[in-house]
């Protein structure tokens, strides 16, 4: 059995996940609908859903303003984050530096005019592209 901070992790995930899955429900949305809308593959969304995996808060706020829900999504990913795997608060290390370059084009899902940038935090610097691993998109190709 693992230390309890862990156990309350994972709840809070859980907790995290079924308010998504409400509020997705809400909407009228498949996860394949949610997921195409901000760039995550239905089976993401499930796992989200189910609290198996950990969202990154700029996801959490493209949902939140997608679905429509007021913060609501967002406050149940912050406290999640706030729970961490030893109960500090530092979100379970998931957080990576990042890249050196910006990237200039859209990304799938990404509301109309730019309005991804305004959600995401001051001088946040994102990749002009994501590493390949030998793969092509389904839906946008070698250029996904």
């Amino acid at each position: 059995m693992g230390p309890l901070p862990d156990v309350r992790t994972a709840e809070t995930w859980r907790a995290f996940g079924t308010r998504l899955r409400q509020w997705r429900r809400r909407a009228g949305l498949t996860q394949a609908q949610v997921g195409a809308r901000v760039g995550y593959d239905h089976t993401a969304i499930s796992k989200l859903e189910h609290g198996t995996r950990k969202t990154p808060l700029p996801l959490a706020r493209r949902l939140d303003d997608l679905l429509t829900a007021g913060g609501d999504l967002l406050d149940a990913c912050e406290a999640a984050e706030a729970e961490g795997p030893d109960g500090t608060g530092e979100g379970g290390g998931g957080v990576r530096p990042a890249a050196a370059t910006a990237r200039t084009g859209p990304l799938p899902g990404e509301p109309a005019g730019g309005a991804l940038l305004s959600m995401l935090p001051p001088d946040t610097v994102l990749p002009m592209s994501l590493p390949t691993y030998g793969l092509v998109c389904p839906v946008h190709g070698r250029d996904g």
